[in-house]
């Protein structure tokens, strides 16, 4: 008998991104030799997120734990899945971390080392490498968007998206490309 999964997704990631002083904290993957794929690569507080255990309880725990910074104001953005095929898919919960205190340990995770990375660097074509949830988080961050999103993009095998839905409605060509970031 097949393993059903949760809501068919193969895995569930928290996103959390915060914003200090015109500056996004990322994380350079710079150490563990193991992961080619990702060395060198920037992005945001990521984490796997466990079946059965709420996304919001997780957050502030998850923050404290790849950074050292106590979260105490934490928005939830909304949920983007993705995925080649309907059962071949992961969804991403972003949240945006407001409020914290503490000192940042950059020394605190052992896939590389948070860095306050300025803004205009970010978003700038250098950091085109970000993976998508990354850049979907930053735009509803800039955008300033009061309400939450729920995005299904359906991707080819080389990444680009040729299928999305806006919560569940089909979207048109215009609204795919406003979100084809």
């Amino acid at each position: 008998m097949k393993k059903r999964r949760l809501y068919g997704c193969r895995y569930h990631f928290l996103v959390l991104a915060c914003e200090k002083d015109g500056k996004y904290l990322m994380l350079k993957r710079n150490r563990h030799k193991h992961f080619t794929g990702h060395r060198g690569r920037w992005m945001n507080i990521i984490g796997f997120k466990p079946q059965g255990y709420p996304a919001p309880l997780l957050t502030k725990p998850f923050f404290k734990a790849a950074t050292g910074l106590n979260a105490q104001k934490v928005r939830y953005k909304g949920v983007v899945r993705m995925g080649v095929s309907r059962d071949e898919y992961d969804a991403y919960m972003l949240f945006e971390v407001l409020k914290w205190d503490g000192e940042l340990e950059p020394e605190k995770t052992w896939f590389g080392t948070y860095e306050w990375v300025p803004k205009e660097k970010v978003l700038g074509k250098k950091f085109r490498l970000l993976h998508r949830a990354d850049r979907l988080l930053f735009h509803l961050m800039e955008t300033k968007r009061k309400y939450l999103v729920y995005l299904d993009f359906s991707l080819r095998e080389d990444g680009s998206i040729y299928k999305g839905k806006w919560f569940g409605n089909e979207m048109t060509p215009e609204e795919l490309k406003e979100w084809d970031i």
